[in-house]
């Protein structure tokens, strides 16, 4: 559903107290079928402990650039997550410099911040909260990527098809396929 819908990377979660908890058969399964993906993790040693099928590893806790090194040496991208707020955003834009991309996230909405003089010119993308009220303004900013979840789903875990629907719908065709 998401990839019909315009997704260009299907995010796959791997943490036990999520309710968004996916398992590596389904991840091989969406790999097999051409899908672009990122694995999230919240934790290094299911990092280490991964078979590494993504095209993405999603790094969502504090991390060096040694970890990243590690994704990077195993023929992965890097996705590493900057909670905006809670970490020193500029001490770890620089530590995370080596990431392919780094995401910017804040609870409970990123859009409340957009505009921020910090993130001119930087290479990021933004996630926390963003839904069908805030897209265009999420979009304004020229985000290398737009992270969502929890606001396109009708229950934590599940996809609401509507609300995938008029999200794409509204971000049309702004992507970056040969990321």
């Amino acid at each position: 559903m998401l990839s019909d819908a315009g997704s260009d990377i299907i995010g796959f979660v791997f943490d036990a107290r999520s309710p968004r908890r996916s398992s590596y058969s389904t991840l091989k399964d969406a790999v097999a079928s051409g899908i672009k993906t990122a694995a999230v993790y919240t934790d290094p040693a299911s990092i280490m402990a991964s078979e590494m099928v993504e095209d993405f590893v999603q790094i969502h806790f504090p991390h060096d650039r040694e970890l990243i090194d590690y994704v990077h040496g195993q023929g992965r991208k890097v996705i590493s997550v900057i909670k905006y707020g809670i970490d020193d955003f500029m001490a770890k834009y620089r530590e995370y410099g080596p990431a392919d991309i780094i995401l910017v996230e804040r609870k409970p909405k990123i859009s409340e911040i957009m505009g921020a003089e910090e993130f001119r010119g930087k290479r990021i993308g933004f996630a926390g909260g963003i839904g069908t009220d805030d897209v265009e303004r999420v979009i304004a900013e020229k985000p290398v990527m737009i992270d969502v979840s929890s606001s396109l789903e009708s229950s934590p875990g599940h996809k609401d098809p509507e609300k995938v629907r008029e999200f794409f719908s509204l971000v049309g065709g702004v992507h970056e396929p040969d990321r």
